[in-house]
């Protein structure tokens, strides 16, 4: 079970007082929500950023029923921290709602009702009905995008991108650089789109930075930033702003003329634009490197098939104009 794909329910009112069923340590209660029925303490107090509303946050959690020692859900057991956009409602509302509290590095544990987890039915098999849930959470990172420009910042507990915030040597700016990207990655598979290409901007600034490189770091550093453009032109394919993947794509293969990945995706954005003509010698040109690329073969078939419909109407409409 993937807990953060179920949405709770919206909190109800005249509900039985949360300290009839708190087992948390008296004195040590933060209660998040007027009517108590979420609590939480901090187990282990966090140092770094505080999350906000909207923040995107990364973070390892286990789900308890009350009462038991075995997680009904763990991200530990998956080896893999969720990664959540606060306000999106797609966790349960005692989770974001502790989350919302937390600063990075923090770990806490918290309670919550059935109404702040899977309401009075629970999930078949799984969850009884009604049932209150012992939350413990650590959270990793916070990660903010203000607004379509995508300026974020990052606060990780990360030892690698913690002491590189600033770096001052070309090797630095090279671990620094494959931090974001790999950061950029996860978001992707995540589906947090912009928190990606902020990401993946990032990577060309640690590359701006570096200066003084001896030929193999400029190497390496010039192969991660034609890594995150072609990850960047796959985020705007997502979010279908195919101008930026033509633009973006048309430098990956100044850089890198042998890419197809981005040969592919300019094709891909040609045939969206109904650039036909565009997309078919892009393809080719791809095509030249990967003569056996059955996907590139497919799309120029594709495009071939879009511009013989496009000129076969042309010549109708100038038939009926001239008839």
């Amino acid at each position: 079970m993937h807990t953060q794909f179920l949405k709770a329910k919206e909190p109800k009112k005249s509900l039985v007082h949360w300290s009839k069923m708190s087992t948390l340590p008296a004195g040590s209660i933060q209660y998040l929500t007027d009517d108590s029925q979420v609590q939480k303490i901090i187990l282990n107090q966090g140092h770094g950023e505080l999350a906000h509303n909207h923040s995107t946050l990364s973070c390892h959690y286990e789900i308890f029923l009350q009462g038991q020692s075995t997680p009904i859900d763990s991200t530990r057991f998956r080896n893999a921290p969720l990664w959540v956009k606060l306000g999106d409602g797609k966790v349960i509302n005692g989770l974001e709602l502790i989350l919302s509290t937390m600063c990075v590095g923090e770990i806490a544990e918290g309670l919550c009702t059935s109404v702040y987890g899977y309401g009075k039915k629970g999930l078949p098999n799984r969850i009884p009905s009604d049932a209150t849930l012992r939350i413990v959470v650590e959270l990793l990172s916070v990660w903010e995008v203000k607004g379509k420009k995508r300026h974020g910042r990052m606060t990780v507990s990360s030892l690698t991108l913690c002491s590189l915030k600033s770096p001052n040597s070309p090797r630095q700016c090279i671990e620094l650089a494959l931090a974001y990207k790999n950061q950029g990655n996860t978001f992707f598979k995540s589906g947090l789109l912009n928190e990606a290409l902020d990401a993946y901007e990032k990577v060309n600034s640690c590359i701006k930075r570096a200066e003084e490189c001896t030929d193999k770091d400029r190497m390496e550093l010039d192969a991660l930033g034609i890594a995150a453009s072609s990850n960047s032109s796959a985020c705007y394919i997502k979010l279908k702003e195919w101008t930026k993947v033509i633009e973006i794509c048309e430098k990956v293969i100044s850089l890198d003329p042998t890419n197809i990945k981005a040969y592919y995706r300019l094709g891909q954005a040609y045939l969206e634009t109904k650039e036909y003509e565009q997309g078919i010698s892009s393809v080719k040109q791809g095509l030249k490197h990967s003569p056996s690329d059955t996907s590139m073969k497919a799309l120029l078939s594709q495009l071939q098939q879009k511009e013989a419909q496009w000129l076969k109407s042309r010549k109708a409409l100038y038939k009926n104009m001239f008839a």
